[in-house]
């Protein structure tokens, strides 16, 4: 395994917070379903289930990242991206005390991310290092032998 740096941790914190916040999410939609306030019955079923797969989904990037996988980068940067976009809908909604703290864990997640230690050790290992051979001198063309002459058609 290679070595975590600090900003990939942050990464890793503000994944796991996600999860913990998608989590407490379906506890609420599972309350929400049981006890009948759902609009349908069915679809409070279908987004209890998705919310879950959700808290699935996250926790496993977040462990993804904590092993320092590289498969883990793109879908958490993904994350970080909807997890931001939901904070500032929930800020536009007049939600403060849910979209600032929303917003400052998708801004830390993706910061900690983008940052160059945590960029490195999330890329392929000695990709940054490796820099492209020199490009061979241009061979000179092989001489043209000389023309020959035609032999006569004539032979005696």
């Amino acid at each position: 395994m290679r070595p975590r740096p600090w900003t990939l941790l942050l990464a890793v914190a503000a994944q796991g917070l996600e999860a913990a916040g998608l989590l407490a999410v379906a506890v609420v939609t599972t309350i929400d379903t049981i006890s009948g306030h759902s609009y349908q019955q069915s679809s409070g079923i279908a987004l209890t289930f998705l919310a879950y797969l959700a808290v699935v989904a996250v926790a496993l990037v977040g462990w993804g990242l904590f092993r320092v996988s590289q498969w883990s980068r793109t879908p958490s940067l993904l994350i970080q991206l909807f997890v931001g976009t939901t904070g500032v809908y929930l800020l536009e909604g007049h939600h403060p005390a849910l979209g600032w703290p929303t917003l400052v864990v998708a801004i830390a997640g993706f910061a900690g991310l983008c940052l160059p230690a945590s960029w490195q050790a999330l890329s392929r290992p000695g990709l940054a290092e490796r820099q492209e051979p020199p490009a061979p001198p241009p061979a000179e063309p092989a001489p043209v032998p000389p023309a020959r002459k035609k032999a006569s058609a004539r032979r005696r």
